[in-house]
């Protein structure tokens, strides 16, 4: 995925805000990019079969 020059700025700017280290255009793209492959697991829907074999409630 690449990140537009726009998403660099603003991932750069919340990085300094929270941690107060300011990151290269690299750094950001390299953060960011893995920041986002992390959410595409974490909020991957849950197959409806997963649901059926599990004895757990699905997750609403």
């Amino acid at each position: 995925m690449q990140l537009t020059q726009n998403q660099i700025r603003k991932f750069q700017s919340i990085y300094k805000e929270h941690f107060s280290i300011d990151l290269s255009d690299e750094e950001a793209i390299e953060k960011g990019s893995q920041l986002v492959k992390i959410l595409r697991k974490v909020y991957k829907p849950i197959p409806k079969n997963e649901d059926e074999n599990n004895n757990e409630p699905a997750i609403t």
